[in-house]
């Protein structure tokens, strides 16, 4: 059945893009085709790198004391954090050393950046008073290119994007949408109750995902173990969840009610 509220777009360049796996200096190309009737093309899949390469610092840096912040968030690790400012992202090293990895100039905006461990791929959503594109998309960025390489695209605004090594997961105000990362081929739809916040947290530490997010009912969560094929569904609060997030084990969670 077709989702009328999920539109998948994908892009990709010059016939394959790949994620560089620094571990290895292996380029992983997937050219499978999505599951969904209104995917056009492939992902990359993704791999982690032992750190972020910048093959083109030198001839995109801007002044960072000319742009408006925006948003501002750590990889997986607290290796990394990214920042989106109102015209284009930085991502700064923080361990073992700080130092500037990579600073990109675009045409706006970027609200939502979403790193993946250290490797050259991220999600981003537009953001501020002019945007790089609509908050609705979801714009897949390999930063080898770099340029975007595909895209997400919905007919609600965008509040929450986490990556994991195998999935992309996307938050709007009343549900959740689960994709392979290789492919963008739908996994999982979750509807929620209302959840203003984007509330969504990923497993990252092991080979069987864990997503938590809110569950249909307000102040409970859902919990679910894509491993087991199970769900979980946790009576937590009576009131509105504020903050969700869990372990990178998956083993624990915490929440916060406004």
């Amino acid at each position: 059945m077709e989702d009328r509220d999920s539109l998948i777009e994908t892009n990709s360049l010059n016939g394959s893009s790949g994620i560089i796996d620094n571990n290895n200096n292996n380029n992983n190309n997937n050219n499978n085709n999505s599951s969904s009737p209104t995917a056009s093309s492939s992902a990359p899949a993704a791999a982690a790198g032992l750190d972020f390469i910048d093959d083109h610092q030198q001839q995109q840096q801007h002044p960072s004391n000319r742009s408006q912040l925006l948003t501002v968030s750590f990889n997986q690790d607290g290796g990394c954090l990214a920042v989106g400012t109102a015209n284009g992202f930085s991502v700064h090293n923080l361990h073992p050393q700080y130092n500037l990895s990579v600073e990109r100039s675009l045409r706006g905006g970027i609200g939502q950046i979403e790193m993946l461990f250290r490797c050259n791929l991220m999600a981003l959503v537009g953001g501020g008073s002019d945007p790089h594109a609509a908050p609705h998309r979801v714009l897949i960025w390999d930063d080898h290119v770099p340029k975007e390489i595909g895209e997400l695209s919905f007919r609600q605004i965008v509040l929450k994007v986490k990556l994991r090594k195998d999935a992309i997961a996307v938050a709007l105000r009343d549900r959740v949408y689960v994709y392979h990362l290789a492919d963008l081929s739908l996994r999982d739809k979750i509807y929620t109750a209302d959840n203003p916040y984007g509330l969504l947290s990923l497993s990252t530490a092991v080979q069987d995902m864990v997503l938590a997010c809110p569950s249909v009912t307000m102040g409970h969560v859902r919990v679910e173990l894509y491993g087991l094929r199970k769900t979980m569904l946790i009576e937590a609060h009576e009131s509105t969840l504020r903050a969700l997030i869990l372990t990178a084990d998956g083993k624990k969670i915490s929440n916060i009610i406004s």
